[in-house]
């Protein structure tokens, strides 16, 4: 059972017995919407799950990363990502956010996926959030909560395809990644624009 435990609740539980985890910290989220694959029928997982192990293989290829949820909801096949939990915990974990990223889209052939019509959309932020684990002793799950894991899900639906940052990842990450002039957007839960950033390849 301890594959389908997220790692930091696995460190937890091996350093202490205790699975309930409650901290701030600063991260990097990555929502990541899985388009043009049908997922409405049982006849459909075979492909789904193939694009859902191409984000796996991407995401841990930069170490670092912690894959904590895959949804089907309004906003279709979705999965969310962060970089910056224990125990894996770097200071340059924006970039590793952005380059698995990059890498994602950048192996669509190579990935067998461009035939089929497979497209990803990314939305990364950076900053601070609450990671632990929110339920009780019977059914309890790790997640995050906070403005930049919200943002992080709303510039994934604005992005439409390829990848948006928004500022805090491109601050600490222009140095080692090219980026697009700034594209002034807006998003729900936010009254000014705001300036967001396509990473090139």
């Amino acid at each position: 059972i301890r594959r389908y435990v997220p790692r930091p609740v696995l460190q937890q539980i091996d350093a202490d017995g205790d699975i309930f985890i409650r901290e701030h910290r600063k991260c990097t989220t990555l929502f990541i919407r899985i388009l043009g694959v049908p997922h409405s029928t049982a006849q459909d997982l075979p492909g789904l799950h193939k694009s859902v192990r191409c984000v796996q293989k991407h995401m841990y290829s930069y170490d670092g990363a912690t894959l904590c949820r895959f949804n089907v909801d309004d906003k279709g096949c979705c999965m969310f990502a962060v970089f910056g939990l224990p125990p894996f915990e770097h200071h340059a974990h924006p970039i590793r956010g952005v380059m698995a990223a990059m890498d994602l889209i950048e192996n669509l052939h190579t990935d067998g996926n461009s035939s089929t019509g497979v497209r990803y959309a990314i939305g990364i932020t950076y900053g601070h959030v609450f990671a632990g684990t929110v339920g009780g002793a019977q059914r309890a799950e790790y997640t995050l909560h906070g403005s930049a894991v919200n943002m992080a899900a709303r510039l994934m639906v604005k992005s439409q395809e390829g990848i948006f940052c928004d500022e805090q990842v491109y601050v600490h990450t222009r140095d080692s990644i090219s980026y697009s002039d700034s594209i002034s957007i807006t998003v729900k839960g936010s009254l000014e624009p705001l300036n967001v950033y396509r990473p090139l390849a």
